[in-house]
């Protein structure tokens, strides 16, 4: 079980890479909505979760700190 950030474009090539994409069961997940993390969570029922999102670029953290600050404080709350 896989999640992956919602986008207009869905970047999956490293997964092709490792030949390990259709073996993972891949769910869309936007990590600033509560409510959706919840539904997901509910649904899949895991035993375990690790959260290895990160913000991709430095300079947008710095550019958007709220947005960079939110999402760090969701994420160590989950």
């Amino acid at each position: 079980m896989g999640t992956f950030r919602r986008s207009s474009t869905v970047n999956l090539k490293r997964l092709d890479y490792l030949g390990i994409r259709d073996k993972l069961e891949l769910l869309p997940v936007d990590l600033l909505d509560l409510g959706n993390i919840i539904r997901v969570l509910e649904k899949t029922q895991p035993d375990e979760v690790y959260n290895l999102a990160a913000q991709s670029f430095v300079a947008v953290s710095f550019d958007q700190p709220i947005v960079s600050g939110n999402s760090l404080k969701r994420h160590s709350l989950m």
